[in-house]
């Protein structure tokens, strides 16, 4: 399980860095270590997923939301490139989720009133278990 301290999941990186070499060979080795857990991996977002707190999310095999997570990837939105990863992924994550999506949402408080749960079946709740670019 994988979760932030505080009241942040991940704050991201400092974006004067996220273009060297060695920034981006440390991001995909974490990324690549998260994707190729032997084990189910969770991302329990208690708050802000930024940058590389998203792509930390979607490495994830099960991501569970606190209502005041957000996601957000900054270098998008100054007209820098998302790399081929992060586009790769949420595509993957986007094609095999459910209707419901690829984020189970979870609450402090419990249910005014009891429901049943219905877990999602079929060929669109597929494993996500990409392991990113080629090394």
């Amino acid at each position: 399980m994988i979760t932030g301290s505080g009241s942040s999941f991940c704050s991201g990186a400092d974006l004067d860095a996220v273009y060297t070499a060695d920034f981006r060979e440390a991001l995909y080795e974490m990324l690549h270590t998260i994707t190729e857990a032997p084990l189910p991996v969770i991302a329990a977002v208690n708050g802000p997923a930024i940058g590389a707190g998203t792509q930390l999310a979607l490495a994830a095999d099960l991501r569970l939301v606190a209502p005041s997570a957000v996601f957000g990837v900054p270098t998008a939105k100054i007209g820098l490139a998302v790399d081929p990863w992060t586009i790769r992924r949420l595509a993957l994550l986007a094609a095999t989720a459910w209707p419901g999506g690829c984020c189970w949402p979870v609450s402090s408080s419990p249910p005014s009133r009891p429901s049943p749960v219905a877990w999602p079946t079929g060929p669109a709740c597929s494993p996500t278990r990409w392991t990113g670019p080629p090394r």
